[in-house]
């Protein structure tokens, strides 16, 4: 199961659930339900420590609720809830978002606007992103899913402008964008715009520049990242003032793609700026692969590298980041996963394994007996100073996905 991006929340009251509960039963009572499309995704998910470990098993349950729009194409909307049962109960707002269209200059093309809690998708990479400096370079994640990972979204008001076939220009204004970080949840106002362009050539798809500007921050510490990954996340978009990144993805027997990205802080502009304030740069890149081999239904190759140094001036201080994955759908019932990550951070060369290790590796198999419904079971190996179970090495998750 895919944990998304940590948002600061509290604990949500009895009374909280029944609210939300009685206004969807509400909404289906009116006439205006005929052209909202209801649906529910139910996860839930055990983690068992190492047999011959003194861990405490931990449970996470997950129901979230979503009303879609259905039958205007010039406008669309939808509104997702998210309940979640664990070591604290919470009722979380994930989406609440209004998009219309307008008629635009060029052909079969619209000007889009949207506004509200929205997810924002800027460059290239499935784990690894260094072209995103919304939401950073890497997602907050407890443990490996089939799904997606950047999943993030934030309060924002943004327009879609075509200028051309499958290319466009993003405005995008948000007015306290969040991001994790170790020490909390830093919060900034920030602008920017992405320009998207398809060139007609068979070994490059697509080419993108992206700029975004950030007020100075305020930070939180009522919620706390993981770790490397939540350092990285956070610690370069939310210390910069404005970050250029480009990003390009394309063909060559493997599908490729890779970004990079350069964040200035706010006293780079400045004619002396101070040292702790160098220019930050991220690179990351990516290969897929999918294949319909004999005897299965599918097979698909998925590997991802980030490389994240301090500064220009100190790239010996650095995070070098790694991910792949196997994933083999056997039949309509059974499919198989491989997937390991790991990040680890060097300081003046010498690598510091038990402050900044962390590393993670699971065998997943998945059992569909009727569409929506999913069980699966993971064995994974961690190590790592920011995971429970990390004495014992080995634990074992059991969970179900049911979608409606």
């Amino acid at each position: 199961m895919v944990n998304r991006r940590r948002t600061a929340a509290s604990t949500a009251p009895a009374a909280s659930t029944a609210f939300v509960c009685a206004l969807a039963l509400a909404c289906m009572q009116t006439p205006l339900f005929a052209d909202i499309s209801p649906s529910a995704r139910i996860e839930a998910q055990t983690t068992l420590p190492s047999l011959s470990g003194d861990g405490i098993a931990d449970f996470v349950g997950i129901a979230r609720i979503s009303l879609d729009s259905s039958k205007n194409d010039a406008v669309k909307g939808k509104v997702a809830f998210a309940i979640a049962e664990g070591a604290a109960s919470a009722i979380t707002l994930e989406q609440a978002w209004l998009r219309t269209r307008f008629p635009w200059f060029t052909e079969n093309s619209s000007l889009r606007l949207t506004a509200g809690k929205a997810p924002v998708s800027w460059g290239r990479g499935f784990l690894f992103n260094a072209a995103d400096p919304v939401f950073g370079a890497v997602p907050a994640i407890d443990a490996f899913g089939s799904g997606e990972y950047r999943t993030a979204t934030d309060w924002l008001a943004g327009a879609y402008v075509p200028f051309g076939d499958f290319s466009f220009a993003e405005l995008l204004l948000m007015p306290g964008n969040s991001v994790v970080t170790t020490t909390g949840t830093t919060k900034s106002a920030a602008g920017g715009v992405r320009m998207f362009a398809t060139p007609a050539l068979g070994v490059l798809h697509s080419i993108e520049i992206n700029y975004l500007a950030r007020e100075p921050v305020q930070s939180s510490t009522t919620d706390s990242g993981s770790g490397i990954a939540g350092g990285i996340a956070g610690g370069i978009a939310s210390g910069s003032a404005h970050t250029l990144s480009l990003c390009a993805d394309g063909s060559l027997y493997f599908d490729w793609y890779a970004a990079a990205s350069v964040a200035l802080p706010h006293n780079a502009l400045s004619d002396f700026p101070p040292e702790a304030d160098d220019a930050k740069p991220l690179i990351s890149a990516g290969l897929f692969k999918l294949f319909a081999p004999p005897l299965i239904q599918s097979l698909s190759l998925r590997a991802e590298g980030l490389f994240a140094p301090e500064s220009f001036e100190r790239t010996g201080n650095s995070t070098i980041g790694v991910y792949g994955s196997i994933q083999a759908a056997l039949s309509d019932l059974w499919s198989v996963a491989v997937q390991g990550n790991t990040m680890r951070t060097t300081r003046g060369g010498d690598t510091e394994e038990t402050a900044s290790a962390d590393s993670k590796a699971a065998l997943t198999a998945s059992f569909t007996p009727i569409k929506g419904f999913t069980v699966s079971a993971s064995v994974i190996a961690a190590e790592s100073p920011f995971r429970r179970f990390i004495n014992n090495g080995f634990f074992w998750t059991f969970g179900f996905t049911a979608a409606f």
